[in-house]
């Protein structure tokens, strides 16, 4: 039923009456459980604030396309908003690998910024997509972690897109920590550029110094 609220306010303070009210009927204290899930809220909400898009050109799915990838980016949704908070932003990356790009039946980019800190762990944000196949929008509310995106099925997109208004550019534009990107090469592979150390031009030979196969493939 909070989903059906209209407003993302409105879901923040919902998710808040509910979390207090089950963090007391366990034992704890009703305003630990209505701050938890309300930040929990905070960042699966749509704003329509500070919105990234990715990639200044992109190729919209097709009709049939978007009719089949519809229900199942409804449960990659449900799915990424239930899934907990991460020791590592690297776990959070690989967790939407796994139950998001390897669940992909469509070409289509998907996204979500990780929010967080290693010392009070990290939250996967607003699962996100343009319903196109070489770029996606993504919501950040506040200041976020880290970035990570799908590049669909095509395993002609191989590695995250260089330049100043790409993949590596907005990361770093943004002032990230990290971007993470799963491809589908190599029978899937999870890059992970290292945003916050990233010196020089986005030329495709110097981001490969910066980039890390986290799948223990071949590297750029």
């Amino acid at each position: 039923q909070i989903n059906g609220i209209k407003t993302a306010i409105g879901r923040v303070v919902a998710s808040a009456v509910v979390g207090g009210t089950l963090s007391k009927i366990t034992g704890s204290k009703f305003a630990n459980g209505a701050m938890t899930a309300a930040f929990a809220a905070v960042l699966r909400a749509d704003w329509g604030g500070d919105n990234r898009t990715r990639s200044p050109n992109g190729e919209p799915i097709t009709a049939e396309e978007k009719e089949k990838f519809e229900p199942e980016f409804a449960k990659m949704k449900k799915g990424t908003a239930n899934a907990g908070s991460f020791k590592t932003s690297e776990a959070a990356a690989e967790w939407l690998h796994d139950n998001v790009h390897n669940k992909l039946s469509v070409d289509v980019e998907v996204g979500a910024y990780i929010y967080g800190s290693d010392d009070a762990g990290f939250t996967i944000g607003e699962l996100s997509t343009s319903y196109m196949r070489n770029t996606v929008d993504m919501n950040m509310v506040g200041s976020a972690h880290s970035s990570w995106h799908s590049h669909g099925t095509n395993s002609f997109y191989w590695r995250p897109s260089a330049g100043l208004s790409n993949d590596t550019g907005w990361d770093v534009k943004s002032g990230l920590t990290y971007g993470y990107t799963s491809t589908s090469w190599n029978g899937g592979t999870l890059w992970q550029f290292n945003s916050g150390g990233f010196k020089g031009d986005h030329t495709w030979g110097n981001t490969c110094k910066y980039l890390t196969n986290l799948s223990g493939g071949a590297g750029c």
